[in-house]
């Protein structure tokens, strides 16, 4: 029997389509697709359940469920016990300081805001992901822009050779580093110059609809669960001109209009960069951000949070009506899915009586702390983050000693060493899904589980997220364009298998270290 190889099954006989779009909405949980259902149009989120394919049941298949290995991921097609990416921060047991994911002072900010806005790289992304490999195969003929308000949602999908990432400075314009140019193109510096951020801080922001057709929301407004960031208080309207006088230019990415702005760059940048012009597959990656702002805020539950994806959808049905218009339907593939779920929020789960609470990391350093001291005459631990302990001691019987102190938390269900990790049996998917987001290298020695329901946070409001609990971990997964069959499965699917995808819908190698499990139904 004669075996193809993959980038043969990738082309299927047919040409790739001219340009590639990947949506990543930040916080976005599957369920938000049915709850919001009623208060979409026609034209964005149903349009791509209705006329694409949805995967009903999309999971992570590791922990931490966090922004940056979330995108690196997604474009990487592998977890970051292989890409390196391991939160958005994490520390250095060499350094003995946090490292933040995309940071990089070798190189320095373009365009107007604080210098170390633009210091970044995606220099510790350890492997290819979809873009690169686009860039390879067609010797940097094909153009590939990362964009978001953050600069870890544009600099990680857009990888190692694109063209350009930008992401919102302080100062309210979109900027890049010197790792990809020298100076912003012309249409963004023109773009900058239109003050957009002000322009939508000037407004108000009330409900897109009347507010008592939000059902699917907390009955009040103005609640205990949500963050008091409207002058003391969490309920329409917002005035946000006042509010960006005193928070500054950036609160622009606590509103949903924060995602207006970003779809206006996307509409901007595909025009002015040609993207889908030619017979080489260009690539364009959107990290909506606001969402996940929104979301730490008010949590899951709020009407801030449902007025947001109502007013994302309209974007999507803008971008989705300007696409077809520019580049053609039977010309582009678009992706959306998201980086991470989110938690209901502890309080309002404890006040309904189910176990819950936020857990604060600084509370069980502080614990551990006390122990060590009381038992070893020192404090060995040196840093706890993203659920790691970091000791000071890599002796097996005082590792354990910290282990059995860890399990009398009440907050924490499970507690993994290194050895455990080594061990983990296919049976067990909690401990699997630690050990395909941990590095032997650079993790703790120490991994500690929550319970499901608690919440890593020192605050008692809004939500937070990064454990391996469907809330977190479940998100959606839509595609729609070109080849691209009316359909939806329910069968579970991984997320390092959209990589794999992309590289056989465009007929290009797969990224280095990905899953070479690509969604079938897709290619079908």
């Amino acid at each position: 029997m004669l075996l193809l190889p993959f980038w043969a099954f990738g082309q299927k006989q047919q040409k790739a389509p001219k340009l590639v779009v990947g949506i990543v909405v930040d916080q976005m949980r599957a369920d938000y697709l049915d709850r919001f259902a009623s208060g979409f149009s026609s034209k964005g989120f149903n349009k791509l359940i209705h006329n694409g394919y949805q995967y009903k049941n999309m999971q992570y298949n590791y922990v931490p469920t966090y922004t940056a290995p979330g995108h690196a991921s997604i474009y990487t097609g592998t977890t970051p016990s292989v890409h390196g990416i391991l939160a958005n921060d994490w520390y250095s047991k060499d350094t003995k300081t946090s490292s933040y994911c995309t940071q990089d002072t070798r190189y320095q900010i373009v365009g107007e805001g604080k210098t170390k806005e633009g210091q970044m790289s995606p220099l510790k992304l350890r492997t290819t992901n979809f873009a690169d490999e686009l860039e390879i195969q067609t010797n940097k003929k094909a153009k590939t822009f990362g964009i978001s308000l953050k600069d870890r949602g544009a600099i990680l999908p857009a990888g190692h050779m694109a063209d350009g990432a930008f992401w919102l400075a302080s100062s309210g314009d979109f900027i890049s580093s010197t790792f990809y140019m020298q100076k912003l193109p012309t249409w963004l510096e023109e773009f900058n110059k239109q003050n957009l951020t002000e322009a939508y801080l000037s407004k108000t922001w009330n409900t897109l609809n009347p507010i008592e057709s939000y059902q699917q929301s907390y009955p009040l407004d103005n609640n205990p669960f949500e963050a008091r960031n409207n002058h003391g208080k969490s309920n329409f309207p917002y005035n946000l001109d006042s509010l960006s006088q005193k928070k500054g230019l950036d609160f622009i990415k606590q509103t949903p209009f924060g995602n207006d702005l970003l779809t206006q760059l996307a509409k901007k940048l595909i025009v002015e960069e040609n993207l889908g012009k030619d017979q080489v597959t260009d690539f364009l990656s959107i990290s909506y951000s606001a969402t996940d702002y929104i979301g730490h805020m008010y949590g899951p539950r709020s009407i801030e949070i449902q007025d947001t994806y109502l007013r994302l959808d309209l974007n999507l049905a803008g971008l989705i009506s300007f696409l077809e218009k520019t580049v053609g339907k039977d010309n582009f593939v678009l992706f959306l899915t998201a980086d991470h779920g989110a938690a209901e929020n502890p309080t309002f789960l404890s006040q309904n009586h189910f176990p819950s609470d936020f857990s604060s990391s600084d509370a069980i350093k502080k614990s551990l702390n006390e122990f060590s001291t009381s038992t070893f005459g020192q404090s060995l631990v040196e840093d706890i983050s993203n659920q790691n302990v970091y000791l000071s001691s890599t002796d097996p019987k005082t590792v354990e000693t910290f282990k059995q102190e860890l399990l009398k938390r009440e907050e924490i269900l499970r507690v993994f060493d290194k050895e455990d990790l080594q061990k983990c049996s296919v049976q067990d998917q909690a401990c699997l899904k630690v050990f395909m987001g941990y590095d032997l290298k650079q993790s703790g020695d120490l991994y500690y589980q929550l319970k499901a329901g608690y919440v890593e946070g020192e605050y008692t409001f809004g939500t937070s997220h990064g454990t391996n609990y469907l809330y977190d971990s479940w998100v959606p997964m839509l595609w729609y364009g070109k080849s691209i069959p009316k359909g939806n499965s329910y069968q579970k699917v991984e997320i390092t298998s959209i990589a794999s995808t992309l590289s056989h819908l465009t007929g290009v190698n797969l990224p280095n270290g990905a899953s070479p499990i690509p969604l079938l139904e897709i290619l079908d």
